[in-house]
């Protein structure tokens, strides 16, 4: 379980309050909009229909290819719209570091 009294301690500390807002509006719309673009990704561009619950595994497996990586560029590009871009950047290579077990 994550302390969450830690974690704005030492993730957030040198945003404020106005900065955690706009940081946590940034997540909020990424998700938002990557829920609406990735059906249109799937069925639209490269032609598979289905869902990633209902199937195939087709459409499982393209999904998990192109959306994370998608939702990373979204979040960076909407994130230095909103002046932290830094801020995303970190957390992606962050969180990409730790995927690949790689130390930056």
């Amino acid at each position: 379980m994550i302390d969450l009294k830690k974690y704005f301690k030492t993730q957030l500390q040198n945003e404020g309050i106005a900065g955690t807002l706009v940081i946590m509006f940034v997540f909020a719309l990424t998700g938002m909009l990557i829920t609406q673009i990735a059906p249109v990704i799937l069925s639209g561009i490269i032609g598979i229909e289905g869902g990633f619950i209902s199937g195939p595994w087709s459409y499982r497996l393209l999904y998990i290819m192109t959306i994370p990586p998608i939702y990373y560029l979204l979040l960076i590009s909407i994130g230095t719209l909103f002046g932290k871009g830094k801020f995303f950047r970190g957390r992606i290579k962050n969180t990409w570091g730790k995927i690949l077990r790689i130390r930056i």
